[in-house]
């Protein structure tokens, strides 16, 4: 290796970045975001309707309440 970084640009991700991007899940409304963390690494979060069931029972599960 000679120490170049192995980051490589991608126009289609930048292109998301920052923008709401419709579906995410089968069982609401549900819209996307798309940021990047650090160079080269990006994040797709998912941000369900209030009224979900998948998010309400995640939300339950990880609050240690019931199923």
């Amino acid at each position: 290796m000679n120490g170049e970084s192995f980051y490589k640009p991608s126009q289609t991700l930048d292109a998301m970045t920052g923008k709401r991007i419709p579906g995410g899940c089968d069982d609401c409304d549900a819209y996307q975001t798309m940021r990047e963390d650090v160079p080269g690494v990006y994040l797709l979060t998912v941000h369900h309707d209030d009224t979900c069931p998948f998010y309400r029972q995640a939300r339950a599960r990880r609050e240690g309440g019931a199923s």
